[in-house]
C-alpha cells in the first residue's frame, strides 16, 4: 500500500523480481477491499506510514481486526524505536526505512513468516 504510484510501482516491481506475487493498492480504502475480496490469499502487507484517506495506525488496527496472522511492514521515515510506541500490537509488525530498500522489505516479509510459521 503506497499512494504515491511511481513509488508503488517500482517497489512492486523489485518485489515481483524477487519471486513474490504482487497486489497494489494506493489507499487504505482500496486495500482493505483488496483484503476482503482475496480473502486468505494474502501473505503478508507492505503498508506506507502515509496514506490519504486513513492514518496507518488505524489501517493496521483494522487489518490485525481482520487477519491477525497477517505480517504488516510500515514503510517510514522515522526510527524503529518511534514506531514501536506509534504501534502498540507490533508482534507481527516490522519497519522498514524510506526511500524503499527491496532486501530489506524482502527481510522482514521472511522474519515475520518464519516467526509465524508462515510460508
Amino acid at each position: 500500500m503506497e499512494d504515491e504510484a511511481l513509488i508503488r510501482m517500482v517497489m512492486a516491481e523489485n518485489l515481483a523480481d524477487q519471486g513474490f506475487l504482487i497486489e497494489e493498492a494506493g489507499s487504505a480504502t482500496e486495500a482493505m477491499e483488496r483484503l476482503h475480496v482475496l480473502d486468505g490469499q494474502i501473505d503478508g502487507v507492505v503498508l506506507d506510514l502515509g496514506l490519504p484517506d486513513r492514518p496507518c495506525d488505524f489501517l493496521a488496527s483494522e487489518i490485525c481486526d481482520l487477519r491477525p496472522d497477517l505480517p504488516i511492514v510500515v514503510a517510514c521515515g522515522h526510527s524503529e524505536e518511534q514506531m514501536r510506541s506509534r504501534f502498540p500490537d507490533t508482534e507481527r509488525m516490522a519497519f522498514v526505512g524510506k526511500p524503499y530498500d527491496t532486501e530489506a522489505l524482502v527481510q522482514a516479509l521472511k522474519t515475520l513468516w518464519a516467526e509465524g510459521n508462515i510460508s
